[in-house]
């Protein structure tokens, strides 16, 4: 009966508006409240980026550390790296850093933090829609009461994520770096690709995330991204480069680049570091880094990518390097469009749904409750155990289902 499908359509909208109400609720009192938090908004990393802003600005280099700390001093009054950050290391970030960090070192302390934190919600806000895309494309359903939970809990889970929220009080990069490549992969699918050439390389300010992602897309987009990419990444970064010496500043930032491994916070056994590598680590195996694994996994990425829809390569491209890679918990936000397809996945059967649910939730448990409980070190790895069963579900749907049947019209990308 109409009046019946009417109030059933109503009960979906109303289901999948109250998860997405929740979680971003969730994601503004965990970050501008600073609900469960400690310190203040901005109190940590984004005095380094502040700090490298200041730097650039004054004609001096972040790549040097004196240089840096004085920047610091500068710009918080008298107040040295170590006791804003509790490090003193040279930035890691490439030169086309530079309009964030420039952005916020530029401004007011108060008026940069809550500008940037601003700037951030949006991405993560951005990253929900990529899973919204992830979830049609991976032929969610959307008529049935568990198909709407499962897209309220694809969405929702990118907006309420703790590490979404840990980028905002932190001020760490890796919702905005890994919003604004998968927007711009989104937008290449959709046709725009010279659009979404620019949009890809505007986040390629965090090359960790884009590592498999980029040259995904220039196999995709050999025109758009070889000719809008360079362009991007030299008007970005050209105000450094062109004040220093481009040769010299590049210099600068590679023996910047080298000191990254020394960097405490990048040592396998961090408790904060992520990626399987931490995990083998954890159970007392001597594990050396797996970038060469991470290297085959992208390879065969991208030989099997005509056999994966265009959200599955997305999501793919982005957790390869989380995963095998070096990556921290706060880019674990990243992992939000690999569980945007197994909701999809899911979206047909109830008990499929609820173990996805309940495997987020484990994922999302603060690991300070873990650690306040004595076991083996292995314990503290429960978000690697979580990720890498994930991911391993979502590569197995992947493969043991026929490839991908064409599109009935020809993709915009390929008719280009």
């Amino acid at each position: 009966m109409p009046e019946s499908n009417e109030a059933h359509l109503l009960l979906r909208k109303g289901l999948v508006g109250l998860m997405l109400a929740g979680a971003l609720a969730l994601l503004l009192a965990t970050s501008i409240f600073g609900v469960g938090r400690s310190g203040s908004l901005g109190s940590h990393d984004f005095m380094y980026f502040t700090s490298s802003g200041e730097a650039w600005m004054q004609g001096d280099s972040p790549y040097v550390v004196e240089e840096l700390n004085i920047a610091a001093v500068r710009y918080y009054e008298g107040t040295p790296l170590e006791e804003t950050v509790g490090f003193e290391f040279p930035l890691f970030y490439p030169p086309q850093f530079f309009p964030i960090a420039g952005l916020a070192g530029a401004l007011p302390y108060d008026a940069s933090r809550y500008g940037v934190a601003g700037l951030t919600i949006v991405a993560i806000l951005g990253l929900g829609l990529v899973c919204r895309w992830c979830y049609r494309t991976g032929g969610g359903a959307t008529g049935t009461l568990v198909g709407a939970a499962a897209l309220g809990f694809a969405v929702a889970q990118a907006i309420g994520n703790p590490f979404g929220s840990h980028n905002i009080w932190m001020g760490q990069t890796s919702a905005l770096a890994a919003s604004l490549m998968l927007l711009g992969w989104v937008l290449c699918c959709r046709g725009w690709a010279w659009f979404g050439a620019a949009v890809i390389a505007l986040g390629c300010f965090k090359p960790t995330i884009g590592v498999v992602l980029v040259p995904l897309a220039v196999l995709r987009w050999p025109k758009q991204t070889l000719i809008v990419m360079p362009i991007v990444g030299l008007a970005t970064a050209a105000y450094p480069l062109l004040t220093q010496g481009p040769i010299e500043h590049t210099r600068e930032w590679l023996g910047a680049l080298g000191m990254h491994s020394e960097h405490p916070a990048n040592n396998a056994d961090f408790r904060h570091f992520f990626g399987v590598q931490s995990l083998v680590r954890s159970l007392g195996i001597a594990a050396p880094s797996l970038w060469p694994l991470a290297a085959i996994a992208g390879v065969a990425l991208l030989i099997l990518r005509n056999r994966l829809s265009d959200a599955e390569q997305a999501a793919f491209a982005v957790a390869i390097p989380l995963m095998l890679y070096k990556a921290h918990d706060y880019d674990l936000i990243v992992l939000a469009p690999v569980i945007a397809l197994l909701a999809a996945r899911s979206s047909r059967w109830l008990p499929g749904l609820v173990l996805l649910g309940l495997g987020t939730v484990i994922l999302f448990v603060p690991l300070r409750l873990v650690q306040s409980v004595e076991g083996p070190a292995v314990v503290e790895r429960y978000r690697e155990i979580v990720a890498v069963l994930v991911v391993l579900v979502a590569i197995v749907t992947t493969l043991c289902r026929p490839a991908r049947e064409q599109a009935s019209s020809s993709r915009p990308d390929d008719a280009s």
